[in-house]
């Protein structure tokens, strides 16, 4: 109660928890915590009889405003005044909704059969049964024989550099590239041409994972050789945003009759790890959260993965 009437006196003049509170006089507490912790608690309303509790953390440590500016969305959502603005030259852009669209999982990997197209020379997929339950095995058991380079696939280094040091196999990768939040960026450029440095530069790339949608390769089943690829000083410009991941929705980042292989080159040069073969039909431009995880095949030059996205988590009034 004595929070409520005095908020004055919890944080002190100019302290963000009590600008909260004076600005939703009587209908929620704050409280400042070190380390970047901001605590609120909001009174019973007729929308949320229970109230609601709100912890943000900051994992940049104390920074109170943009600990403020982050719950913005979600106290107008409920009703409460929102405090704070970005600061001087910069600007805020929200990835979440709050209480928005329950969770959903986008599946960016082709269906592997028999149908799938190949590389031009590569190992066609095929699956064989040892035991079928259909012919009245006590199990189904089969096996497969496929270019790891088939359909959602990511390459290891050794896939096109014998340097000492550059060629470790897809086995031996460390994870962190494969998994994390991403960026889904459109770039518009005709069949059979190169994505540019100057593609990218008037672009905000919003995550350390980017995942570039070029429309050039529509039909998984049907390989067309004209898809776009990428220039070695796009892939260098990438790098250069720390982005530890590059995908694209063709099947490889070089273009189809490059021996050279830029592409491929500057991503081992820089560390980049590779997605190929992506499926972005119906997926909108932005941040998600991905997971594509390769197989530990030791040694091997690429493995299929399975690439996922997730929408940023919205809030739910549950929680």
């Amino acid at each position: 109660d004595l929070m409520l009437s005095d908020p004055e006196w919890v944080g002190g003049p100019g302290r963000f928890d009590t600008k909260l509170m004076q600005e939703n006089r009587g209908k929620l507490i704050a409280k400042e915590g070190a380390d970047g912790l901001l605590g609120i608690a909001i009174l019973p309303t007729e929308k949320y009889p229970s109230g609601m509790g709100i912890v943000i953390k900051a994992s940049s440590g104390y920074q109170p405003i943009m600990a403020t500016l982050a719950l913005n969305p979600l106290l107008e959502a409920v009703g409460m005044n929102p405090i704070g603005e970005a600061p001087k030259g910069q600007s805020v852009r929200f990835h979440y909704t709050p209480f928005g669209d329950s969770r959903k999982i986008y599946d960016l990997s082709p269906i592997i059969s028999e149908s799938i197209a190949n590389w031009p020379g590569d190992v066609p997929f095929s699956r064989k049964k040892s035991l079928d339950v259909a012919l009245g095995n006590h199990l189904t058991l089969s096996s497969i024989e496929t270019s790891l380079h088939v359909g959602t696939h990511t390459d290891a280094p050794n896939h096109c550099s014998g340097t000492p040091g550059s060629n470790q196999g897809i086995g031996e990768r460390d994870l962190f590239a494969y998994q994390g939040s991403c960026h889904v960026v459109t770039v518009a450029k005709s069949r059979g041409t190169l994505i540019e440095k100057k593609d990218l530069e008037g672009k905000a790339i919003l995550a350390q994972r980017v995942l570039l949608r070029t429309e050039s390769f529509p039909d998984p089943n049907h390989f067309n050789e004209d898809f776009v690829a990428l220039t070695a000083e796009a892939v260098e410009w990438l790098a250069d945003q720390k982005v530890c991941l590059v995908g694209i929705d063709t099947p490889s980042i070089d273009a189809f009759r490059s021996k050279a292989l830029p592409s491929h080159h500057a991503t081992v040069k820089r560390g980049l790890a590779i997605l190929e073969g992506i499926v972005l039909t119906g997926i909108k431009d932005g941040v998600y959260q991905m997971a594509a995880l390769p197989l530990k095949i030791k040694d091997a030059d690429a493995s299929p993965v399975r690439v996922t996205l997730e929408k940023i988590p919205s809030l739910s009034p549950k929680l």
